[in-house]
């Protein structure tokens, strides 16, 4: 996983000190420990099968009975939509039992460890209701879900904005509002802007979170045996309440919940979670050196009152995991109340698969918090050694091995660390053989993904002979969704190791050794002999995608000649998008010459690089065409960082055209100079760059001329859109090219007063 987007499945699939007790002894002991799992057969005698007549498929139960009997509680829960579906729908009857297996099998996919067909395949259920008539705001809910796991968007935004616009006609009562608010939350935190659909439709989010939780919290029906499945619903809108974000300012606060009907331990668990929420509100996101006494006042003070109510809750129900859980982050985040490792033994023998505790108590071991990257590698082997296939607490090794390299800067150097490949690789083989994550209903982290994440594992390693035989082992065709969640352009990383893996690897070696000589600055002689050596490769490659790297390799060093010599550097880009490293958004080919950039749904941005950027000085050009939207700020054009900045950091320099704005700005560092400009959809945007002097043109005018001591500029040169955009906003950047540029004109005074 290459960036934080990248965790999106690992971390929500599933938080030291030399370990006082290993995790492998008792469940019921008191210590983190469990007994072997009880056999399927046993522990179905309350299955979730409906009551209702429809052959509703059985969803497979897994993990530890402390789960089991939570997810069963939930599908109950949930059988409600369907039972209120069949009596309210105005569908056609001979669509009704289709849409309640639909449901259903959607319901299998919102389960804490969810339980997936593949996401096109789910959501083609949906679709074909549709076709067939189906018009109800459920469908609709349920179908946007769908869409969701197969990062749909625009479909899921359309979808729900109709069903949540057409609810007060439906007769559904407010309860069955939940699958529809769900996707509208999750919508709103995941984006990094509002669906126009979800925008035009303008929900008051406060009032109706509130009257959905009302509707939960005021039911009697509601007994002991749902209320964890109540509070898995209301955790799973807050989200992460430690982030007050724009999304959680919006929802109700504790005085808007009527909880005197609910039962004791869920009016405890809730009350915890409002004055943690008010907590952080109170401190704000800021560092803690920047935040203000009497906010740390409100944080502590707020704190205390969840710690009271959290405590009942534990008084209520020791036999809970939620409240141990929430305890270990409010010790790590406060400093008292004990420790996060005492609370996170007490989660584990309330639940051993609480997985919630495992990352508040791996959250409590980062450096930032006090811990180390040593005490995070021995709880992740803690959690190997468990050896617990039937639940997913084996691969919180291969969770923390990646927040250990996050934490490293994404070098990737822990994964090659001795021993580490092999125990991360045990841990996979071991968790492949669980029947469970087999079949159509198969768990999250299922074998197909699991048999791919050792490829990715292989790849992270640069274990490449291992890499060959696992890809070789999957016929050639790894599990998408899997190598989308490791690498953001994975079928670059697929044919960058199956050219080093295969028999183009000694020619790709020598060209590498050449390229290296004179200390990184190759003669011409060596240039060329480099691309010799590629010519080669590209012949010897045995795969079609080690075929296309070896040739974008071969087209860089050709790149690199023609820099050396004064030309115009001119990159072809290919299809495959081998030359053009993809940071955010959606790019494509749409001819050797142009690129079509959208941006993506997390960012908003749309950012790419070449897979060869020259030194300073140096002079880029290209066509930039976008739509010129009134009132608009968006920005496009070029950023860049200085050479002592950090890998991660993409850019301290940029230059922009403002469309909208008619004007080009160029930021150096946090400083900011401005110009009008003639904008029309397509411009001929140049930037001519060396050390303390830039030079910005626009259709052959220079428009902004700057000298700045700060100024140091240094390859890759970032291209794209780095303002938010609208995700059905396509913009063009065409004939790009680059060339060494002679910066001999000193400053004068017309170009002082462009400064």
């Amino acid at each position: 996983m290459s960036t934080a987007w990248a965790h999106r499945v690992i971390w929500s699939t599933l938080g030291s000190v030399l370990i006082a007790a290993p995790l492998a002894a008792a469940e019921t002991s008191g210590g983190p420990s469990s007994p072997p799992a009880a056999p399927a057969e046993e522990a179905s005698a309350e299955h979730s099968s409906p009551t209702t007549a429809e052959d509703l498929p059985a969803v497979p139960e897994f993990g530890s009975e402390a789960a089991r009997t939570r997810d069963r509680a939930l599908l109950r829960l949930w059988q409600r939509d369907i039972d209120a579906y069949k009596n309210l729908t105005k569908d056609p009857p001979e669509i009704r039992g289709q849409a309640a297996r639909f449901m259903h099998l959607v319901q299998a996919s919102m389960l804490p460890l969810p339980r997936l067909m593949k996401p096109k395949c789910l959501a083609g259920l949906g679709d074909e209701l549709i076709e067939k008539g189906s018009r109800d705001v459920l469908i609709r809910s349920y179908l946007a879900w769908a869409l969701l796991l197969d990062e749909d968007y625009d479909r899921a935004a359309s979808l729900v904005a109709s069903a949540l616009q057409e609810w007060d006609q439906s007769g559904y009562p407010t309860e069955c509002r939940r699958a529809a608010m769900t996707v509208y939350v999750k919508m709103l935190r995941d984006l990094r802007h509002e669906p126009d659909d979800l925008r035009r439709l303008q929900l008051d989010l406060n009032k109706s979170v509130a009257q959905y939780f009302n509707s939960r919290l005021e039911d009697t029906t509601i007994t002991e045996d749902m209320e964890r499945a109540v509070y898995f619903e209301v955790v799973r809108l807050y989200g992460n309440i430690t982030i007050h974000d724009w999304v959680t300012s919006r929802f109700p606060d504790l005085y808007q919940l009527r909880l005197e009907k609910t039962t004791p331990w869920l009016r405890s668990m809730v009350t915890a979670l409002m004055h943690r929420s008010r907590a952080w509100g109170a401190r704000g996101n800021r560092f803690a050196h920047e935040v203000a006494p009497d906010q740390w006042r409100l944080f502590y003070e707020f704190n205390e009152k969840a710690a009271d109510a959290l405590r009942t809750a534990i008084e209520l129900h020791p036999d809970y995991p939620e409240a141990y859980a929430e305890m270990i982050t409010l010790s790590c985040s406060t400093g008292q109340y004990g420790t996060p490792r005492e609370w996170f033994e007490k989660a584990v023998a309330a639940q051993f698969d609480y997985i919630p505790a495992y990352y508040g108590y791996l959250t409590s071991l980062l450096p930032r918090w006090g811990g180390s990257l040593e005490e995070m590698l021995a709880f992740g082997r803690e959690c190997a050694a468990t050896r617990r296939s039937d639940t997913d607490v084996p691969f919180f090794l291969i969770v923390v091995l990646e927040k250990i390299d996050d934490e490293m800067g994404s070098t990737h150097e822990i994964w090659k660390q001795p021993g580490v490949f092999e125990e991360a690789m045990e841990v996979l083989d071991l968790l492949e053989k669980e029947p469970a994550r087999e079949g159509d209903l198969a768990v999250d982290l299922n074998r197909r993904y699991l048999a791919t994440a050792k490829l990715m594992v292989a790849a992270r390693a640069l274990r490449l002979e291992e890499f060959r035989r696992i890809y070789e082992s999957l016929d050639g065709q790894p599990d998408e969704r899997a190598m989308t969640i490791w690498y953001h352009q994975p079928n670059l990383m697929l044919a960058e190791c199956l050219a080093w893996s295969g028999p183009a690897r000694p020619l790709l070696e020598e060209a590498r050794a050449t390229l290296r000589g004179d200390e990184g600055d190759p003669s011409e002689e060596q240039l060329t002999r480099a691309k010799q050596l590629l010519e080669e490769a590209i012949v010897h490659a045995d795969e079609a995608p080690a075929k296309g790297y070896c040739t974008a390799f071969r087209d860089s060093v050709d790149w690199r000649l023609a820099f050396r010599a004064g030309r115009w550097v001119e990159p072809r880009i290919d299809e495959h998008l081998f030359t053009w490293f993809n940071i955010y958004g959606h790019w494509e080919q749409e001819n050797e010459r142009t690129l079509v950039g959208r941006s993506d749904h997390k960012t908003g941005l749309a950012v790419g690089r070449l897979m060869y950027s020259p030194p300073p000085p140096v002079e880029i050009e290209m066509e930039l065409e976008a739509p010129m939207r009134r009132g608009a700020h968006d920005a496009f054009g070029i950023g860049m960082r200085h050479p002592q900045s950090p890998p991660t950091k993409t850019t301290d320099y940029l230059f922009l055209l403002r469309y909208g704005d008619n004007e080009v700005n160029v930021y150096i560092n946090n400083s900011r100079k401005v110009a009008p400009a003639k904008l029309a959809e397509r411009n001929l945007f140049k930037v001519q760059l060396a050390d303390q002097h830039a030079v910005l043109w626009v259709n052959g005018e220079r428009c902004l001329d700057v000298r700045d001591a700060d100024f140091h500029p240094s390859g890759p040169y970032n291209f794209g859109a780095f303002t938010v955009l609208s995700t059905s906003q396509t913009f063009r950047i065409a004939n790009l090219r680059l060339r060494k540029w002679t910066d001999s004109e000193p400053p004068d005074s017309d170009t002082a007063a462009r400064q």
